[in-house]
């Protein structure tokens, strides 16, 4: 692999953490709708956690709803998460999904002075 094709992939891969403001999101699989916490995200894909089993497997598609947008993506990496126990007793076990990327959000196009103007949206 030579560098320009090295550097691509280091970028498509490199995980960025979501700032706490930003973590709480919908994820839909079948006809479960589930609140989910959005651990970190990439260009190709994104981690979540959630308190109860989604009934998912590797391959199922599903739909991720975060702030920034919501998309389609295939679900890579299941594992079950059980914590230490506590002196109130043994914790519920968390669920940990890795997430690839389908579809990108649909971001709408911007609205400036012209486009109101002339009626026809313009990205910028």
């Amino acid at each position: 692999m030579s560098f320009p094709e090295q550097d691509k992939a280091l970028r498509r891969s490199f995980r960025c953490r979501v700032p706490e403001s930003q973590q709480e999101a919908v994820l839909r699989a079948r006809d479960w709708r589930f609140a989910v916490r959005l651990l970190n995200e990439s260009v190709e894909g994104a981690a979540v956690q959630l308190d109860r089993d989604p009934g998912v497997e590797i391959d199922d598609v599903v739909r991720l709803t975060t702030t920034l947008g919501s998309f389609e993506a295939r679900v890579a990496h299941v594992s079950r998460i059980q914590p230490a126990e506590t002196a109130a007793g043994p914790a519920k076990p968390l669920f940990r999904l890795g997430l690839e990327r389908l579809q990108h959000p649909q971001v709408p196009p911007v609205e400036t002075a012209e486009s109101r103007t002339t009626g026809a949206p313009r990205e910028v």
